[in-house]
C-alpha cells in the first residue's frame, strides 16, 4: 500500500505494516495517492494541485550456491529452495530485505538496520532448518553482498570491505574502477 501525508512523501508499506521505502517527495502535503498495480505506477497529488506519476521498480534479490537457491518473497520473506530435493523453507524477516547471499552452510540477509547470518547443518546436505547464527546490528551500505565461511564482503562503488561476523572491518581494498559483480 502507498501512504502520503503532511510529510510531503509517498511511502510504500506491506500489508503487515512494514515500511518498504520512499517512492517520492512532493512540494506540498500529499492530498491523495493512487496505485495502478498492473504497471507499478503510483500517482500522487498535493494540496496545491500538483500531480506526479512515479514508476516503482522492484529489483530481483536472490542468491545461489550449488543446489540451493534463495530469493526474496513479498519483500520481507526469504525462500530457500533445494533444487535437487525440491524442498523449500521460508524465513520471515518482518523487515524490508535489501540483499541476500548464500554460501555452503551460511545465508546472509541484509535488512535496513542490520545483517542476519543464518546457519544450517553442513553434515546433512538436505538439511533446510536455517537458524539465526549471528546478527550485525548496524546499517551497512553496499551494492553487493557476499557471505563466506567466517566473513562478509561488501562492495560499495570501487571499495571492497571484509567484515567478520561481529561487524568489524578486517580488510579494505580500493579499486581503480567500480566493482560490478
Amino acid at each position: 500500500m502507498v501512504i502520503g501525508g503532511t510529510n510531503k512523501k509517498l511511502t510504500l508499506w506491506n500489508k503487515e505494516g512494514v515500511k518498504l521505502g520512499e517512492i517520492g517527495e512532493m512540494n506540498d502535503w500529499v492530498f491523495s495517492c493512487c496505485v495502478q498495480a498492473e504497471s507499478n505506477k503510483v500517482l500522487g497529488s498535493t494540496n496545491q494541485g500538483e500531480l506526479k506519476v512515479y514508476d516503482v521498480d522492484f529489483k530481483t534479490v536472490h542468491g545461489m550456491y550449488n543446489e540451493r537457491y534463495a530469493y526474496r518473497d513479498l519483500m520481507t520473506d526469504v525462500i530457500i529452495q533445494h533444487l535437487v530435493s525440491e524442498t523449500r523453507v521460508k524465513i520471515r524477516c518482518r523487515d524490508y530485505i535489501r540483499r541476500i547471499a548464500i554460501y555452503k552452510d551460511r545465508l546472509a540477509v541484509q535488512l535496513p538496520e542490520k545483517l542476519i547470518i543464518y546457519s544450517v547443518n553442513l553434515d546433512d546436505p538436505l538439511d533446510m532448518k536455517y537458524k539465526a547464527y549471528k546478527k550485525i546490528s548496524k546499517k551497512l551500505e553496499s551494492e553487493h553482498l557476499l557471505v563466506l565461511a567466517h566473513h562478509i564482503i561488501l562492495a560499495i562503488e570501487n571499495k571492497l570491505q571484509l567484515l567478520n561476523f561481529n561487524g568489524v572491518i578486517e580488510q579494505e581494498w580500493i579499486m581503480d574502477s567500480e566493482v560490478r559483480y
